[in-house]
């Protein structure tokens, strides 16, 4: 039980054996294995169940206790009092196993079986302490189940977006579609938005005269900034001109008093 619970995994075979164990050791109202609900494998109810059964008289005054295993395998403890240990062990088995398994997703389909069985079972002239754990355990065990079957949500496809069916019908709008604007009704309404188109259109016109005059008085100020570029120009090109020719003739004549005074030079 503690690597079944440490594991976290199912063993059926484990939950087939305590199921077994219960039929075997207590009287029921299913008269053959077929009548017992789920499928908990039980061959031999038949032939060995009324051998393993309370002798009632004999079991009405033994209180439970655990079971001495060993014991009962070597056969060297009979008696009743094994058999009553055994059936309350394995009514403590049942609750310890639908504590490790409730998280599974088939919860319900395991357990729901176990329950009737639990309730199917002939304790009256057991032991009042039998009939007590074999009341809790089914009332835990129907706890659980209602609590699963609250939680248990139906399977969904996947949530995926419905695909669209393709439509080629066109799309009008009555603010954006100048066709269904001039078509409105209401004669107030088209009116005013009538005017407001007239606005908007002047609006445009407006602003498109002005961009005009803002591109023509651009070009007439960029033509006088050119034709002042242009005489200024003409006079720094003059400037030079006559600084060029006056430096050119100051050369000149320092070129001549240079010849006279090697020629004065010479002379001597």
């Amino acid at each position: 039980m503690q690597y079944e619970d440490f594991s976290k995994r199912l063993v059926p075979e484990a939950i087939n054996f305590t199921v077994q164990s219960l039929l075997l050791l207590s009287s029921s109202s299913y008269t053959n294995a077929k009548s017992i609900p789920g499928s908990f494998p039980v061959p031999d109810i038949d032939i060995i169940g009324s051998k393993l059964h309370f002798k009632l008289k004999k079991a009405k005054n033994i209180a439970p206790g655990h079971p001495r295993l060993f014991d009962i395998v070597n056969e060297t403890l009979t008696g009743e009092q094994p058999k009553l240990d055994l059936l309350c062990t394995a009514l403590e088995l049942i609750r310890r196993f639908s504590e490790v398994y409730k998280p599974l997703d088939g919860f319900i389909e395991l357990f729901s079986p176990i329950v009737d069985i639990l309730q199917h079972l002939i304790v009256n002239k057991l032991p009042t302490s039998v009939h007590d754990r074999l009341s809790q355990s089914i009332d835990h065990l129907s706890r659980l189940l209602k609590f699963a079957k609250q939680a248990r949500k139906p399977l969904f496809l996947q949530a995926h977006k419905p695909i669209p069916i393709a439509t080629y019908i066109p799309k009008f709008d009555a603010h954006s579609s100048s066709y269904m604007r001039n078509r409105d009704p209401d004669a107030d309404r088209a009116a005013l938005a009538k005017l407001k188109a007239q606005h908007k259109k002047e609006k445009k016109g407006a602003i498109r005269e002005l961009r005009k005059d803002n591109r023509f008085l651009a070009s007439v100020q960029q033509e006088k900034q050119d034709a002042k570029d242009r005489e200024y120009k003409a006079r720094m090109s003059k400037a030079f001109a006559s600084l060029e020719s006056e430096r050119a003739e100051q050369k000149k004549e320092e070129k001549a008093k240079m010849r006279e005074k090697r020629r004065a030079g010479k002379k001597k």
